[in-house]
């Protein structure tokens, strides 16, 4: 039932279902949306601190490199298409097709940490060089919306300057857990650290013009571990690698969801309620086959 519920809530998120004031879409899809994948990077750089104590850094990142390949083929009838030449499909295998981007970034931001790690590098060191990729990323972003630059996407939203910040923060912040372990973020704090990433998308919206193009967002260095920290400090909220398990599941099959009702010529709410049966259905077929096995199997 909890995976059923996930992804339609993502189903519901993920369909466009009418006109948004520009505002409010900005605050949402460009402002409090964006917590999403720099808690994914933070979270696997807090957890890969125990992979380097016990030894398993190379299995971790065979294990990254091998859903990476099986979910590419998995969604290769996606965009076998757009492959022209061995050129389109090297850079494809290298930035990821659509949503998967993430995964080659995350090896990239692994990789380094790791060998940051290895050549016994300090931890404010590591601070400072995530510190100086992000601000190298926010710049880049700033000079695309202000049309100043038409370098593509694929190079700010990246493993350097978008997922090593973050998968290096969450590593630092583990390194210090010793000292965190009695801090727990106020509710208050937490309201703060949302309002401040709104405010800061409105202020992109300014400067850019549009509502498309915003990934890297200052407040998030600040609000992204904030958030993770109060999660983190709450009770019962179950097991961790059944979440972590039903939250990576969603993350890679929701693109499937999305597709579905424009493959089939459906929009609006008809598009809405076509994801939802076919998520619910899904969800009750993991159900019945074993949804453990299959969800471990593929994440």
């Amino acid at each position: 039932m909890r995976l059923i519920l996930s992804i339609c809530v993502v189903a519901i998120h993920t369909v466009h279902v009418g006109p948004e004031p520009s505002m409010l879409r900005q605050m949402t899809v460009n402002g409090l949306f964006r917590f999403a994948v720099p808690i994914f990077a933070l979270i696997s750089g807090y957890f890969f601190l125990k992979a380097v104590r016990e030894g398993h850094v190379r299995a971790y990142i065979a294990r990254l490199c091998t859903l990476y390949a099986v979910w590419m083929i998995l969604y290769l009838p996606n965009y076998l298409g757009q492959l022209k030449t061995l050129n389109d499909a090297a850079w494809m295998a290298m930035v990821g097709f659509f949503h998967l981007w993430y995964m080659p970034a995350l090896i990239i931001s692994t990789v380094a940490v790791w060998g940051l790690v290895r050549l016994r590098t300090s931890l404010r060191v590591i601070g400072a060089l995530a510190v100086a990729a992000a601000l190298t990323g926010v710049a880049m972003q700033f000079l695309v919306l202000t049309g100043r630059s038409g370098i593509s996407i694929d190079y700010y939203r990246s493993g350097p300057f978008f997922i090593f910040p973050y998968f290096a923060l969450g590593y630092l912040l583990s390194s210090n857990s010793h000292r965190l372990a009695e801090w727990k973020p106020s509710w208050a704090l937490v309201v703060m650290a949302l309002t401040a990433v709104a405010i800061e998308s409105l202020l992109w919206f300014r400067i850019s013009g549009s509502e498309g193009g915003i990934d890297h967002l200052v407040s998030l260095w600040v609000a992204a571990p904030i958030l993770f920290l109060a999660a983190l400090r709450r009770d019962g909220i179950g097991h961790g690698k059944n979440i972590a398990s039903v939250a990576a599941f969603i993350y890679f099959i929701h693109i499937h969801a999305m597709v579905l009702p424009y493959n089939l010529g459906l929009s609006g709410i008809e598009a809405l309620v076509a994801v939802v049966v076919a998520s619910a259905i899904a969800g009750l077929m993991l159900a019945l086959v074993g949804q453990g096995r299959v969800i471990r199997a593929v994440t």
